[in-house]
């Protein structure tokens, strides 16, 4: 079991990366809707 420590750790490390980096883009969508819809807004005044 101790050979396969660093192993695990090498394989965890990135998939945890990979999480947190989900959640810090997903989560704060989740709680903070924004009033002001930039894409779709910018783009219909440039347009009209």
């Amino acid at each position: 079991m101790k050979k396969h420590i660093p192993l695990i750790i090498g394989i965890s490390i990135p998939i945890l990366m990979i999480l947190f980096v989900a959640g810090g883009i997903y989560l704060p969508g989740l709680f903070i809707k924004p009033g002001y819809n930039f894409l779709t807004d910018g783009i219909l005044k440039v347009i009209i």
